[in-house]
């Protein structure tokens, strides 16, 4: 009756949680989908699986080394969540059970050397370089093959998460179904009009200094969580952040690559090379694509929005957060994900 007998807007609020536990998952999504976004975060609460916090991450050698991944779902189509620096798939923990009902199997991997996958060592080809953008790349494809992952992917990627995915998809078009980005840029600062406190950060972090910064006093990560979200995040939540980078020194190398990376006026040119390689397939490609933008947002300049939203099918969707979306509007982007999930690829 709950689920497909009576035709409510709402289901009734006795024997909910036994409702649906006693109903299938293709009766449940064909429920979900008559309901409007805040009616399905009250229904989510009781069909969510656990979060990424508790679930028990697999593990698949890539490379020689092991890369850590969630796992979830089923289905033809594969949602790939790619997270960006410091973070790891723990960003995605409250987005994931809005995808869990859509009949996708969901994959969200730490990059390597970030989350609980494993550290490349400082004796490894590229010494300090070892984590270039190139590496990293080649990493998120040989993690992709590895799990068979070969056509019928939709990322869902954020930050230098969009780079390394776009990227990839330039020489993998045929696998690549649909994109979800946000908070993420596909041309180089100016460093005329950059905020001076930015373009400070940057030229130190390029300098010696860049190492007793990340390596020893681990300013990016605990600057970048709690600067980049407008709510206040407790200590839980950037202790779980915190947690693959309480060693010191090398095991911290990762997140400086990524800081170095960061492209100002004409360098790095590896940076600038990956964003023209992956913008230049998405303006090209009439692939569905969903752009979150945070309001007041930081990574993506309004002249970078406009100049993204006229790509060919582009649908926006505008959220309150700063740089670290997922932190301050997880529920809206979950919901705006189903949406346009359903909305691209109906059944």
């Amino acid at each position: 009756f709950l689920l497909m007998g009576s035709g409510a807007s709402t289901p009734p609020p006795d024997g909910l949680e036994q409702a649906i536990s006693a109903a299938s998952d293709v009766e449940l999504r064909a429920y979900l989908k008559k309901l409007a976004p805040a009616e399905r975060t009250r229904i989510h609460s009781l069909t969510a699986p656990p979060s990424a916090t508790s679930r028990e991450k697999k593990k698949v050698s890539v490379m020689g080394k092991k890369m850590a991944y969630v796992d979830a779902g089923a289905g033809e189509d594969v949602m790939v969540f790619v997270h960006g620096n410091p973070t790891s798939s723990y960003m995605w923990r409250n987005v994931l059970p809005y995808c869990e009902t859509l009949g996708c199997r969901i994959v969200a991997p730490d990059l390597i050397g970030m989350g609980d996958s494993d550290k490349l060592d400082p004796s490894e080809e590229g010494g300090e370089s070892r984590y270039s953008l190139t590496k990293q790349c080649e990493y998120l494809g040989g993690f992709l093959e590895a799990l068979e992952i070969r056509s019928n992917v939709i990322f869902v990627v954020h930050s230098w998460g969009a780079t390394l995915a776009s990227h990839w998809a330039a020489s993998h078009s045929d696998a690549v179904k649909g994109i979800v980005f946000m908070e993420c840029s596909w041309s180089p600062f100016d460093s005329s009009t950059m905020p001076p406190q930015l373009l400070g950060f940057v030229q130190a972090i390029r300098s010696e200094a860049g190492e007793a910064m990340i390596l020893a006093k681990n300013m990016m990560l605990e600057t970048a969580i709690r600067g980049g979200t407008i709510r206040n995040v407790d200590d839980a939540t950037l202790d779980n952040y915190r947690r693959p980078f309480l060693d010191d020194g090398e095991a911290r190398r990762a997140m400086l690559s990524f800081a170095r990376s960061i492209p100002v006026d004409d360098g790095p040119e590896e940076t600038l090379r990956m964003m023209e390689s992956g913008s230049s397939w998405l303006s090209a490609s009439d692939l569905p694509k969903l752009l979150v933008v945070g309001d007041p947002g930081s990574s993506m300049t309004e002249e970078e929005r406009l100049r993204v939203t006229k790509w060919s099918n582009v649908t926006e969707v505008k959220v309150e957060g700063k740089h670290l979306l997922t932190e301050d509007s997880p529920d809206e982007i979950g919901a705006a994900i189903s949406s346009w999930y359903e909305g691209s690829f109906p059944r």
